[in-house]
């Protein structure tokens, strides 16, 4: 838990960016689910019942509900995007004041190599994994109980 907080402060003025993934993301994956119950219709009520009808009806709203995931996974990637690269900017700043604070015999144990891939390989990859929990910690669980819900 303590990881998160100290994830949650760094994100500073950017957790607006954050939530705002979040949400992009539970309602892509809620449009996403509904598709299979259009399918569903489809097959049962216009393909079975003979109701062409039907199947247009549901076949636009499957396409609407595509589309609208589709705006939605975009609008997802560039808000996440935003918070992860806050977030590694506000780090790569700690890292930095931090690095000031040591004295010129602590700098002489470390390499500048090191010191240099510090403020950026593992920001980067901080980063990276940011970007790819914000969407996995929210559809994973969303997924589940959808689909318990359908079943």
């Amino acid at each position: 838990m303590d990881g998160v907080r100290l994830i949650a402060h760094y994100l500073g003025s950017y957790r607006k960016d954050f939530l705002l993934a979040v949400l992009c993301v539970a309602l892509e994956t809620s449009l996403e689910l509904v598709i299979p119950l259009l399918m569903a219709n489809v097959i049962d009520d216009g393909i079975i019942g003979r109701d062409l009808g039907a199947v247009a009806v549901n076949g636009a709203l499957m396409l609407v509900f595509a589309f609208g995931a589709l705006v939605l996974g975009f609008t997802y990637a560039r808000f996440s995007a935003r918070a992860a690269m806050g977030l590694g900017a506000n780090l790569r700043e700690a890292e930095y004041t931090h690095l000031q604070e040591f004295s010129f015999a602590n700098l002489d144990d470390f390499e500048a190599s090191s010191l240099v891939t510090r403020l950026t390989t593992d920001i980067n990859n901080v980063q990276q994994a940011f970007m790819m929990l914000i969407r996995i910690a929210v559809r994973a669980p969303l997924v589940l109980v959808f689909a318990f819900a359908m079943a």
